[in-house]
């Protein structure tokens, strides 16, 4: 009867080894599979606020585009507006008409001497 008991013992010392060990290999498992969920969680959220980040970028590189087309236009009519108040397209053609004016007379008076001189 002892070797019956002996079994017993040895038969429930490994059942309980065995249960143990599930216990331990299920509960590390179901661990791991708690992280597994938790980093898939925080990537997507993470996927989620690089995707908002793209949107907003996007929205802010139109404005960017938008803003710059008219600040180019604004600097074009600031240009006309100042060739107007300085009047400096006025003065450009005057002075270009002074010079062939002055050109002429300088041609003429070139010609007086030579008529002169004969």
């Amino acid at each position: 009867m002892n070797s019956v008991y002996v079994l017993t013992a040895v038969l429930g010392a490994a059942l309980a080894f065995a249960t143990a060990a599930g216990a331990y290999f299920a509960f590390k498992t179901s661990r791991n599979t708690q992280l597994i969920q938790v980093y898939q969680g925080t990537a997507n959220a993470w996927q989620e606020r690089a995707a908002a980040y793209a949107d907003q970028i996007k929205e802010l590189q139109e404005q960017n585009k938008g803003q710059a087309a008219e600040i180019a236009d604004l600097r074009g009519q600031v240009s006309m507006l100042k060739d107007l108040a300085t009047g400096r397209q006025v003065i450009g053609q005057l002075l270009e008409k002074v010079e062939h004016i002055q050109t002429i007379l300088e041609g003429m008076s070139h010609a007086g001497r030579t008529d002169r001189a004969s």
